[in-house]
């Protein structure tokens, strides 16, 4: 397996006001349920307490993500890789619909990458509206996958151009330097 993360190279800006109208829905949707995080909440409980229907896709977002991380570490431990892949097409779905901070670019890179062969699962990553895509994909499928979004993305979109990296294996993270 290995990761390959693409970018639109379509700029996102919080400072339009969207990620923060969507941190108010949330906090709305959690004084609705009157609790002081999501995470403690189920779906069932959202149909029958928030009455407005975007607070309430917003937190179905929210409440079905955080089964969605629980499930995919499930999933990596086992080396389930075809869940992980379903739980990853599912998130962005979700972040599409529900939570409403994709756009045109992410969704087709997501769809282009998901028909792939080799491909278990690809979703927006970072806070939207604009940015990259990660997939999952088989390492011997890595190369092509990253020449079929290319060559897909400008089909699509003439005037733009996609950036892909490849992970072949996970890293230490950020740390600081001395």
């Amino acid at each position: 397996m290995c990761l390959v993360v693409t970018n639109t190279n379509i700029k996102h800006s919080h400072s339009g006001g969207e990620y923060g109208a969507r941190v108010k829905e949330w906090k709305a949707a959690s004084a609705a349920l009157n609790v002081p995080f999501l995470r403690d909440i189920t779906e069932v409980k959202l149909t029958e307490t928030i009455p407005d229907p975007t607070v309430r896709k917003r937190a179905r977002h929210v409440v079905s993500e955080n089964t969605r991380t629980l499930d995919a570490a499930k999933a990596a431990e086992s080396q389930d890789w075809k869940r992980f892949g379903i739980l990853m097409n599912e998130s962005h779905e979700s972040l599409r619909k529900d939570f409403e901070v994709s756009c045109a670019e992410l969704d087709f890179l997501s769809a282009e990458a998901r028909g792939f062969e080799g491909v278990y699962g690809s979703r927006m990553t970072g806070g939207g509206f604009g940015g990259c895509i990660v997939s999952l994909v088989k390492r011997e499928n890595a190369e092509s996958l990253v020449d079929h979004l290319d060559r897909r993305y400008r089909e699509k979109f003439p005037s733009l151009t996609c950036t892909s990296y490849t992970f072949l294996s996970p890293a230490s993270g950020a740390s600081v330097l001395h």
